[in-house]
This record gives C-alpha cells, structure tokens and sequence, in this order.
C-alpha cells in the first residue's frame, strides 16, 4: 500500500510528558523530509484518506482512491457548476475554487458589439434549469433578456438588430461559463489528467455544457402578432412571440412631415429619395399634433399614426396569400396600381413541408411556385439518437428526417457507454461498513463488527465517441495508459473478496479476506460454540472472518469441502473421506481437509502466520487430566490444556517400542501426551442411569457373553459400556472409586463408594428397565452421594465425575438445570457428561447439563458408538468438529 515507505512510531501515553518529546522528535524526523504537499489542506486531505482505508481495511492504491474521491466531489457539484457557475449543494452560493488551495476561479465580465456587461457576473447566473422539467428553460430566457434590455433597449425599427445582439449575448454568456467550468475541472484535476475517470468526467462536461448552451438557442420565428421575431427557446410549443408591445414606438412619419411644411404628397415620395424616411424620423417635432405610429413592430416604410388617413388603408393584394401581410396598404391615397402592405416580406402562407414542424413557410411568395415549404429552422429537430443524450439532430438540413437512411446525431462527442472489455476487474474497492450487527441465530443472538465490504468494477469505456459517429474504433478500455493494471476476478470462496493480483499471475491468489457471507456452519453436532459465541448447522457464518476464524478454531482443525462424485479415494493430500456424518445435509458426502489443504485447494494464500500454520497441522487431541485445569492461564483465566505431541491425523501410537522420555505417556487409543500424570489425582465416578422402559428396547443389545438373554437390550449395552469405562480407567489409575445410581420416574442407589472393578457391575443385572423417565430424580440422588462422599475424610480428596445417561425426553419432575446448577455451586470440582443412548429424543437439555457441568455431551446411536463413548471418557478428549463450508 505504501510501497515500504512509512514509519510507524509508538507514542506514550497522552498525559505523560514523554508524549510531549515525541511529538518533537517526529516534527524534526518531517522538517529533513522533502515536501512533497504544496499545502496543509492537500496533506489532510490524504492523512483522512489514508486513515480511512486503514478502518476499512482496504490496502488497494491510495493514489486511485485519491482520483476516485476528487472525481466524485467534482462530479456531484458538476450540474450545479454548469447551471449555476458557482457550488449550490447548501442553500449558499459558494465560489468555484480550488480545492486544494482554495484559490478563486476567475469571474470576468462579457463584451457584446460596443457593450461590456459589467452587471452580469457568472457565479450564481442561471444559464440552465437546476431541476426538471426543461419548460423552466423558458423561464431563465425570459430573466436574461428582461436583464439585456435594461443595458441595450429594444426600440423602433431594429428589433433585428438587437434579436441578434440577444443571441450573440447568450452566446457570450455560455461560452464564459464554458471556460469557466473547464478552468475549475482543470485546476482540481492537474495532478490526474492521464486518468481515465478524469477524461471520462471532462467528457461528462462537455456533453453538460453543449446541453446547456442548446437550451440557450432562442428561436427565430416571426412573432404572430407583429414583425419581431420570437424571443421564446428553440423549440417551444406556444405561440411565436417577441415579448414586446407589438406596436412601433416611432413617430408617425407623415405627420412629422406636415408639421415642418411638407405636403402629404411629399411625404409620400420620402421613401424613393434614398434616406428621406430616415430625415423624416429624425426631424424636430413641432407641436403636440404628431402622433405616434400605430403600425405593428418591425414594418417597413413610413410610420403611419393611422388616424389621418395618410395611407390607401386597401387590403393588400398579398393579404389572402401570405402568412406575414400586413393587411393594409401603405401607399398613398388614390395611388395607381396593385396594393402593398408594409410587411418586410410577404412569406409563403403554407405550413412546412417536414409533418413534425409546425411552422409556416418563409419562402416570399415573389418566388413563385414551389414544391418544398420551408420554414426559418435550417437544423434537423429530431433528437440525437445516442442513448442519454438530450441534444437535438446537428445536421443542417430541416428535412434531414425525410431521409431514409438518416442518422440523427447531435454532432458532439458522446461518452461510450460500454463497459471495459479487458480481461480482468478493472478496480477493486473496499466500502467502509464499519458497524455493529446484530446476529440472530436459533440458539440466540450476539453482536458482531461487520468491518466492509468489497466489489470489483467492471468501468466504462473511456474512449470517446467521435461527432456524428455511433461508435469508436477499436477495442472499448477503461484507461488509455499502457501500463494500466487489470485484476485477477477470482473471488475467496468464504468471504467473496477478489483477488488483489493483476490478471493471469502466476501462483496462488492473495487477497486481505472479510466476512464469510458465503459459508454456513457444517458440524458433526447440531450445536456448534465458537468462543462465546452459539451457533446452529446450517447457520450462516456471516459474523465470522476467514483468517479469524481460522485463529478461533485453533489447533489441528479442519476444513469441510464437498467430496467429488464418484470419488472413491482422496485427491490431494491432507484430506481424507469423512470420519463422520456432518449436518445438516447428513446424507451429502465431505471430505475432511487440514488448514494447509484448504487453502491450497481453494487456491488462496494462507492469511495466519508461519507460527499458527504450524500449531493447526498439529493433533487437537488433548489430556483430559482435571489437573491442567488448576494450571490455569493467568491472562485469560482458560485451563491450559495438554496436546497430543503427534501431527494431525497420525498412525495410532503402540505404547510396545516407543520411547516417551521421563515424562508423558500414550493413551489406549494411540495419543502421546507429555504431561506425567503418574501421581494423578482419583476420582468418585458416579454414574446416573436411565432405567425407563423404554431402555428395555430389544433394537440395541450388548456383545459380552456375560450378560443374560434378560439383559439383550440397551439397558444391557449400557452395563456393558460400563465395564469397558472401568477397564480404560484402570490402565492409568487404581485408586478411583463408583458409584451408580438406576432411574426412571423415581430413583434408587444401586452401588455406592465401591472400589472401581469390573465386579460392580455384576451388582446391575437384578435391575432391568421399567417405568417413565424423570431427570431429577437421578440427579437429586447424585447430589446427594456425591455431598456425602465430599464430606468423608477417606474419600474427599477423590475429584467428583458424574456421568449422565438416557434414551429419552425428561418426563417431568423438576428442572435438570436447576440441579447442575446447585450441585456445581456446592462442589466446584465437579465435571458433569451426558450421553443421550439411540434416537428418538432431542438433545439440548443434555448439552445445557454438560455445558453447566463443565463437561461434554454425546450422541451415540448403537452399541458400539455407546462404548466408544464410555472409552472416550476415560481417555482422551477432543473437540467436536465444526466448520464453515
């Protein structure tokens, strides 16, 4: 991320006055540093962004965070820059600046013909509709051209003249906020300018401003009630108007002419002696008997006050046939010939020949027949065809439409909207999600810190579609530098974080891993407890993260993965076929496979260290000698356990030619400890078993010759799992003393404080299964036995184990909870098993009793799973297995 070139110093507490020092001592190790910031607004900045990336644990470029966080601020203040030359995101006009030095973007004023317009700054000038809908564009003309007439006023005979100043102002006035606009992207962007996002967003401009500025197109219709021409947008569906009075202003002409002694005749020939009408116009006025002209704005020829009759006032000749007659003739009274209007031109009275243009024609009827009608508008009005883009048609033909094979482009550039076709992600980003979620599971719910999620993005094209073009040549790339990276699109099969690698590297895959929104919990037991955490098979492991998780399971654990079809053998080493059924899908076959497999199978590099890669490929089998639990750990307060000394899944250990040293021994089912327990401390093991009816059960029944026919079933099996626990026992210690107590709805004490041999159980067989199932009857009576023996000087040293057994639900009574609670506040030393025998019942109240009892609780579904259960009570104890698949 940093490229090596970062130090991290450990500062003293804040209150101490070395902090103080330190501080100092980083300030001279900066000041021998060459600056690389102009300013201190440019260094916060990039300690915010850095810091930042650190929360999210987000460890891609820094410089292309730094590209994506400037485009994005300069994007979403784009629109206003462009409507408005000025950021309007609060309510409050603010200058457009740089944002690293927070220099101003110059605001200068516009000429137009001999006029400087001082009084029309660019920022906070409305030049484009800030929301929709575009009828607002009508609006912001309307403002500019109230604003222009105060400075430059429309009056008699050149409402050309100033329709044209007015266009050209515009003009001015959008081509100011271009340069603008530009000079503003220029400046926050002069650091990124080869960059892609960049070039895409100065394309973004671009398209903004010419969109703007056809918004600022007025139209150029004649005014339907007078000579000037149309001052609405370009475009608009109400009627042509000039936004004027529609009636000349000027003095009427023959009246002037009058009143400096020049006879109506004279004044009538004004118009053939070269600018006799403008003499007129210009003479004194002599009197208050010249009238104003009464003629519409914008005629031609003398002004006439029409209240003289200095004028024919005969409709003109033209009248029925052109759209622009002025109606009355303007030629002298008792004129010879054919009568004329003022007009300026008589123009063609039809509509245009384009069916979707509704203007009439301009072509002056003086032209004779003609087969096309055209109206003023010399561009095609149909709209750029390129998706997103609200500009219309830019080809200078009005009928461009009628053309079968027309392409209607606006004749811009268009951003392409393909995305990047490289192989690979064009970027990963990691968004900061930092909060703490709720899980809720079947067994409860805990908080967990969700830290991030990351997404690859696949970018746009960053190739610009050239004018009156539909596509590019070439191929569509998010970035035109040649040395630009693309990322491997591999995905961690846990967590769904890409691979940070570029595209078709060598070797495994790397990435820094996240949540395991993917994985749910696979276990040999439907409940599974990570830390002090209790989850469910089946659940999802969305709270957990890959390498933590890892960490959490700790020593020689294991990984599931589907097993291939048909696989008759392993694949790969460090795997094997399942040992056991794992839940929830019991019935879809797994394979086991170490920590260092999994991830090479999945193709990931392993995230722990060197160290704990070591500790996981170890035997997870540890001593089950109470004594480590007096060797408590003094930070956490958990028993330090002793581990087997062998790798994960070895060979079983004969005890007959292995050396273990003055110290350890080797287990019955094969585990070397190095822990000496050769003076380990006895046990009362009291075994509570059920004796309910339904233990009488003929579907399970014990191997030994010894037992009767009476005893061929599971309460049979149950005496016989007994005289196994026995012998396991006394391979390591003698001195262990039993007791056994028989239940059903009530509860008796079969054997108590005896010796452990295998004899005891001959003191069972009388017992054979009847009666309901009550839990507390037996633990009530175990309770008791087990005060007892705790109080007798011969026998108080003998740590207390209770083993609970049965095949059934607690049939009522009181609660089993209530009593391991009361039985582990008056006798701390004791553990608690339990073991539910076939598989008709549900198991969680067992689990909560050895949980409570500091013990662990086992399913055994025949004979055989029951013995082996006995035998791992007496040896050595492992976790059950759990993992996220």
């Amino acid at each position: 991320m940093y490229g090596g070139k970062v130090e991290i110093a450990a500062m003293p507490p804040y209150n101490r006055p070395e902090y103080q020092e330190s501080l100092r001592e980083i300030a001279c190790t900066v000041e021998e540093m060459n600056s690389c910031y102009h300013n201190s607004i440019a260094f916060l900045n990039d300690v915010k962004l850095v810091i930042a990336q650190i929360a999210a644990k987000d460890w891609t470029s820094v410089d292309s965070k730094r590209v994506a966080l400037r485009v994005d601020i300069l994007r979403r203040n784009l629109k206003s820059a462009i409507d408005r030359g000025c950021l309007f995101t609060t309510g409050e006009i603010q200058m457009l600046v740089n944002l690293d030095t927070q220099q101003e973007v110059s605001d200068f004023p516009v000429a137009v013909e001999e006029f400087t317009l001082n009084d029309f700054p660019d920022t906070g000038l409305e030049l484009a509709p800030s929301q929709e809908p575009t009828a607002v564009a009508g609006n912001i003309l309307s403002e500019l051209r109230s604003r222009l007439e105060t400075v430059v006023p429309r009056k008699g005979n050149d409402g050309e003249w100033w329709h044209s100043v007015f266009e050209r102002f515009l003009g001015a006035m959008a081509d100011r906020r271009r340069k603008r606009v530009e000079q503003w992207l220029t400046s926050n962007t002069v650091e990124f300018l080869g960059s892609d996002e960049v070039q895409k967003l100065q394309l973004e401009a671009a398209a903004g401003i010419a969109e703007m500025k056809q918004r600022l197109s007025v139209c150029g219709c004649k005014c339907s009630k007078c000579f000037w021409r149309c001052v609405h947008e370009k475009g608009h569906v109400s009627s042509h108007s000039c936004m004027g009075s529609h009636v000349c202003s000027e003095k009427c002409t023959f009246c002037t002419m009058e009143e400096a002694g020049n006879s109506v005749e004279e004044c009538n020939t004004m118009e053939e002696a070269g600018n006799s009408v403008e003499e007129c116009n210009t003479m004194e006025e002599a009197g208050n008997s010249v009238e104003e002209c009464k003629d519409l704005s914008g005629h031609e020829g003398p002004h006439d006050c029409k209240m003289r009759n200095h004028t024919c006032g005969q409709v003109c000749d033209l009248f029925q046939k052109s759209s622009s007659c002025n109606k009355s003739c303007s030629i002298k009274l008792g004129h010879e010939g054919p009568h004329k209007c003022n007009s300026p031109q008589h123009m063609c009275k039809k509509n245009c020949s384009l069916p979707s243009c509704q203007n009439q024609c301009v072509v002056p009827i003086e032209f004779g027949h003609h087969d096309r009608h055209a109206c003023h508008e010399r561009y095609c009005q149909s709209p750029c065809l390129m998706k997103g883009c609200t500009r219309t048609c830019g080809h200078k033909d009005h009928f461009h439409e009628l053309n079968r094979d027309a392409e209607h482009l606006c004749g811009n550039e268009h951003v392409c909207l393909d995305k990047c076709e490289v192989p690979g992600i064009c970027e990963i980003f990691t968004e900061l999600v930092r909060q703490t979620r709720q899980f809720q599971g079947r067994r409860g719910s805990f908080e967990y810190e969700h830290v991030s999620e990351q997404n690859g993005l696949r970018k746009d094209c960053c190739v610009p579609i050239p004018a009156f073009k539909r596509s590019h040549e070439g191929p569509h790339v998010h970035t035109t530098k040649e040395d630009a990276i693309h990322y491997c699109d591999t995905r961690c099969h846990s967590c769904g974080y890409f691979c940070q690698l570029p595209i078709d590297h060598p070797g495994l895959h790397n990435t820094v891993h996240g949540n395991m929104r993917n994985a749910k919990f696979i276990s040999e037991t439907e409940e599974i407890d990570i830390d002090d955490r209790k989850y469910a098979w089946g659940e999802t492991g969305l709270a957990e993260m890959c390498n933590m998780h890892c960490k959490k399971q700790g020593r020689g654990h294991i990984h599931l993965v589907p097993c291939p079809e048909n696989c008759t053998s392993k694949l790969y080493d460090g795997s094997r076929h399942e040992t056991r059924k794992y839940g929830p899908d019991l019935d879809v076959p797994k394979d086991e496979v170490s920590h260092e497999t999994y991830w090479k199978y999945i193709r990931f590099i392993d995230p722990c260290t060197e160290e704990e890669q070591t500790e996981f490929g170890l035997c997870n089998h540890y001593c089950r000698s109470e004594e480590h639990e007096d060797l408590s750990d003094k930070k956490s307060g958990a028993a330090q356990k002793s581990y087997c000394t062998e790798k994960l899944w070895h060979a079983p250990i004969k005890r007959t030619g292995f050396s273990v040293g003055s110290a350890g021994y080797i287990t019955d089912d094969g585990h070397h400890f190095g822990c000496d327990h050769s003076k380990n401390v006895p046990h009362h093991v009291i075994f509570v078993i059920d004796k309910s009816g339904s233990m009488g059960s003929l579907d399970i029944k014990p191997t030994m010759s010894m037992f009767s026919p009476l005893h061929d079933c599971r309460l049979g099996c149950v005496y016989e799992a007994i005289i196994r626990f026995i012998r396991t026992r006394l391979r390591t210690v003698s001195d262990d003393s039993v007791s056994v107590i028989l239940f059903d709805c009530s509860a008796f004490i079969a054997v108590e404080m005896k010796e452990m041999r295998e004899e005891v159980v001959h003191l069972l067989l009388p017992y054979d299964a009847d009666g309901g199932t009550t839990y507390s009857s037996g633990l009530e009576l175990a309770e008791k036995v087990m005060i007892k023996a705790s109080k007798d000087p011969t026998t108080d040293h003998k740590k207390p184990m209770i083993v609970f057994l049965s095949d059934g639900d607690n049939g009522g009574g009181g609660d089993p909870l209530y009593y391991v609670n009361r039985m582990k506040q008056q006798e701390p030393r004791m553990i608690l098993h339990t073991i539910m025998f076939g598989t008709e019942a549900t198991t969680n109240i067992l689990i909560e009793m050895a949980n409570i009892g500091n013990g662990t609780f086992q399913h055994s579904l025949d004979e055989v799973q029951l013995a082996r259960s006995f035998e791992d009570l007496a040896t050595s104890l492992k976790p059950n297995v759990a993992a996220l698949m």
